[in-house]
């Protein structure tokens, strides 16, 4: 069960949003379901607990980063509806001084598709065929292949990041993706404050259950669209599966070593899912180790 940290819930924060209850707690925040006092509608209120700590020299230059990122979700949830609207942006102290900068996006009476496949795995229904695995994925797609012909990439792509509207087995069902370029700013401000305390850790802003070997390895190659077609083949792969992961490791080097095995691609085929040999050559080069040989955006994948 989430736990409101920061203890905001039944306050007002910025004279405008009622904060109600907690949500959802992640690695870098806390989500918060508030109502916008003035258009009377629920929003969502995600706190970004990492950023809390900061060095107060730091706080501007962080704000900043912070608000440009913000503006870059505003920008690319105009051009498609299938990435969450940012509505807002700003920074709240709270009762025990603590510095937390936060975002108010529309809010999605949907859920999130790992919930979606565990219930249905639940149920005991069965997995989609690729035919509705691509249909339910599209908008995701389309709006990745929008961010990717910008030369912008997530590189947080998982079940969790895609919220499943509607009717999941519907025609009406509607997919949208969240944490566009935020991941990016908690990362980089994770990774300037492990450098500073000579950890030698290496901090990641993505989820290793859907890691592309660049990812794990930099030797591998930079991480980019492609980075974002690995991912998305691995989630392709999960719903055919019936909600089974395509990544198999019990910890970060294990997933690591299952990211990037030449002798075992988790391709269908290789789960005994049965696709033609057209279909799956299409697996083999977007879950490639090389990003050199994978699909260059989500558009020439899809």
């Amino acid at each position: 069960v989430a736990v409101d940290t920061f203890g905001i819930v039944g306050t007002i924060i910025a004279e405008k949003y009622r904060v109600d209850r907690v949500v959802d707690e992640g690695g870098f925040s806390i989500v918060y379901k508030a109502e916008h006092l003035i258009w009377r509608e629920p929003v969502a209120l995600k706190c970004f607990k990492v950023l809390s700590t900061a060095p107060v020299d730091q706080r501007d230059q962080l704000l900043d980063a912070f608000i440009q990122e913000g503006k870059l979700m505003t920008s690319l949830s105009s051009r498609s509806a299938a990435i969450v609207q940012a509505r807002d942006i700003g920074k709240l102290t709270t009762k025990d001084g603590q510095w937390i900068p936060y975002i108010v996006m529309e809010w999605l009476d949907g859920k999130p598709l790992d919930i979606v496949l565990y219930e249905e795995q639940r149920r005991g229904l069965p997995p989609r065929n690729l035919h509705e695995a691509v249909a339910l994925l599209e908008p995701a797609a389309v709006a990745f292949e929008t961010c990717h012909a910008r030369g912008i990439a997530h590189r947080d792509i998982k079940p969790g990041n895609l919220i499943v509207m509607g009717d999941p087995r519907g025609a009406n069902a509607f997919v949208k993706v969240l944490d566009f370029g935020i991941a990016k700013v908690m990362a980089e401000h994770a990774a300037q404050q492990t450098a500073s305390a000579h950890t030698g850790k290496e901090i990641t802003a993505f989820t290793p259950n859907y890691g592309a070997p660049e990812q794990f390895s930099r030797t591998v190659g930079a991480t980019g669209p492609w980075t974002d077609v690995f991912a998305m083949a691995l989630i392709l792969v999960e719903v055919l599966r019936g909600g089974v992961p395509a990544l198999d490791g019990a910890d970060f080097l294990q997933l690591g070593m299952a990211s990037r095995d030449p002798m075992r691609r988790p391709t269908p085929r290789s789960f005994g899912v049965p696709l033609t040999d057209a279909m799956e050559s299409v697996f083999l080069r977007a879950l490639a180790v090389d990003p050199g040989q994978r699909f260059k955006t989500m558009g020439q994948f899809w």
